[in-house]
């Protein structure tokens, strides 16, 4: 579902997307696009985005200025998100995101919905950051942030095999994590 250079694809109807389950290797992700000015995917009624494959590979991506309208969405599980610094893309209401890999490129985003970030990725570049205030719990999940951002993460309390990457005069705010479990931690300056 692409909607390029202007395009507007109306699936305002729409509650649930859901992609199949596929053997490995599976290349079935559903990726929703809107990337250049005015671009639009319209999916209003969107409530739940899941991918049932094996190693997920759908996206919500914005970008260039285009417009994902989902508004509604709460819940993302192996579905990732794509946000550049002219993307659109509303995501406080967001309240579920499981198995994801989540980019934010030079853009403020708000993840305040979220409690529980278990089995995702992060990364931020350029300047981007996440508003993830209320997240408590970050198992087995990847922080990877540069370019002299400071990510709070000061309720998280639960961070079990976790791992955090920072660059660049990042910092990283944990004051509330009292354990860390992870054969692989690494703190980078």
């Amino acid at each position: 579902i692409e909607a390029l250079e202007g395009g507007k694809i109306d699936l305002s109807g729409v509650t649930t997307i859901t992609g199949q389950a596929g053997g490995t290797g599976n290349d079935r992700g559903i990726q929703v696009v809107a990337d250049g000015t005015d671009s639009e995917v319209d999916l209003s009624a969107l409530t739940s985005f899941t991918n049932e494959a094996p190693e997920p590979d759908s996206k919500l991506t914005a970008r260039n200025g285009g417009t994902i309208l989902a508004s509604n969405l709460t819940a993302l599980d192996g579905v990732g998100i794509d946000i550049d610094e002219t993307g659109n893309l509303a995501t406080s209401q967001i309240n579920s995101l499981t198995c994801g890999a989540v980019s934010i490129d030079g853009v403020a985003v708000d993840f305040t919905g979220l409690t529980d970030v278990s089995s995702n990725s992060f990364t931020l570049l350029n300047g981007g950051t996440a508003n993830l205030s209320n997240v408590t719990t970050a198992n087995d999940t990847s922080f990877s942030v540069n370019d002299g951002v400071t990510l709070n993460l000061d309720n998280v309390t639960n961070a079990v095999g976790a791992s955090f990457f920072v660059n660049e005069g990042v910092t990283l705010s944990l004051p509330n994590l009292t354990s860390y479990t992870s054969s692989d931690e690494r703190f980078e300056d």
